[in-house]
């Protein structure tokens, strides 16, 4: 079954677009449309002025009219309609020089001519190189022939911005022009025997003769070497400050370097781990050790020994937690044994191992 409510006691069945709030009570005249009244609060009938077009010619902004054949449809200058143009020329593409406008039109007779502007400006012809001034005699601010010029040289004249032959220093003859006859240089003198030229301080460019005092004859008299020879076997190198030269004395023996554990290869604790026997004796002034990849979780602690015995104090050679050199670690050691013995037995003893270190290397530092 079917109930009707009826809303404000209309039936339902009875509802049009008449009988709502918002819009008309009555359905207007024929050809008006709805539309949202000017309050904007509900709607009303309005005529729909004016009328659309079907064709081009018949737009209020357009030409009017067709045009010719071949025409394109553009912008008139003032951006307010359209009208019809004729395409642009596109220009003949020319390939050679004398296809120009403004150039010869051939080659003929030209042969090394040059090119230059003609007379009237408007364009370029080909010219003998006299014409364009390749000759000395031909500028503007030289001589105009070579008359009596023979032997002399070209002299500028600052007072007539040109230029003309001259002799140099009157008589003298070019053949005969010394060092000390030109303008920049000082006058012969017995005096200057044995001086140095240098150029002056002045901004003249003028030059001089210079006494300058004798350096030294000796390493010892240099400024930046030592006062005496050292001793023998002494050799010299620059200083930590790199201003000048030391006496070092040279390690008569290398350093040893024992690779107790080749370089992919896993540290483990234990001992007579590497050994060699010394090929002479020597004084050990140091130890050091390496790894490839350093230890995790705690130290790596190596001791080397002498005929069986320790070689280092308390505190053994320590690699830290993550480093990969002893150099850097807070542990200090300190040599108990220093004098090595020929054919005397060295070896190294892996006292503690955290995680998975790599590539043991032990270096002896001998004197």
């Amino acid at each position: 079954m079917v109930t009707k409510v009826s809303p404000s006691g209309i039936d339902i069945d009875e509802l049009t677009v008449l009988n709502l709030g918002d819009t008309p009570s009555s359905y207007g005249t024929t050809g008006q449309v709805l539309a949202v009244n000017a309050e904007a609060d509900g709607l009303t009938f309005q005529t729909v002025s004016g009328g659309g077009t079907t064709a081009f010619v018949d737009l209020t902004d357009g030409p009017g009219s067709l045009g010719t054949a071949g025409q394109y449809v553009a912008m008139n200058s003032g951006a307010t309609a359209l009208e019809f143009i004729s395409p642009p020329t596109i220009p003949t593409v020319k390939d050679d020089f004398t296809d120009l406008d403004d150039t010869p039109a051939n080659y003929s007779g030209a042969a090394n001519k040059f090119v230059q502007v003609n007379s009237g400006g408007t364009g370029l012809e080909f010219a003998e190189g006299t014409e364009l001034g390749l000759s000395l005699l031909n500028l503007s601010d030289t001589p105009d022939n070579y008359s009596t010029a023979d032997g002399k040289f070209l002299q500028y004249d600052a007072d007539t911005a040109t230029t003309r032959f001259e002799d140099i220093n009157g008589s003298i003859t070019p053949s005969l022009i010394s060092f000390h006859d030109l303008n920049k240089t000082p006058a012969q003198s017995a005096v200057n025997n044995g001086k140095f030229l240098r150029q002056k301080s002045d901004n003249s460019y003028d030059l001089e003769w210079v006494s300058v005092s004798s350096g030294a004859t000796t390493l010892l008299g240099l400024s930046d070497t030592p006062a005496s020879y050292g001793t023998a076997g002494q050799y010299l190198k620059v200083n930590d400050a790199e201003t000048g030269f030391v006496y070092e004395t040279l390690h008569p023996h290398p350093p040893i370097i024992m690779e107790v554990f080749p370089q992919e290869t896993t540290v483990t604790s234990g001992t007579n781990k590497y050994s060699f026997r010394m090929p002479y004796a020597a004084v050990l002034t140091g130890i050091r050790a390496s790894v490839n990849n350093g230890p995790n979780g705690g130290p790596l602690v190596v001791d080397v020994n002498a005929g069986g015995t320790s070689v280092i104090g308390a505190n053994k050679l320590t690699i830290d937690n993550n480093e990969t050199t002893s150099q850097t670690s807070d542990v200090t050691i300190e040599l108990a044994t220093t004098n090595l013995t020929d054919d005397q037995l060295i070896s190294v003893d892996v006292d503690t191992v955290n995680g998975s270190p790599t590539g043991l290397k032990v270096t002896l530092l001998l004197d």
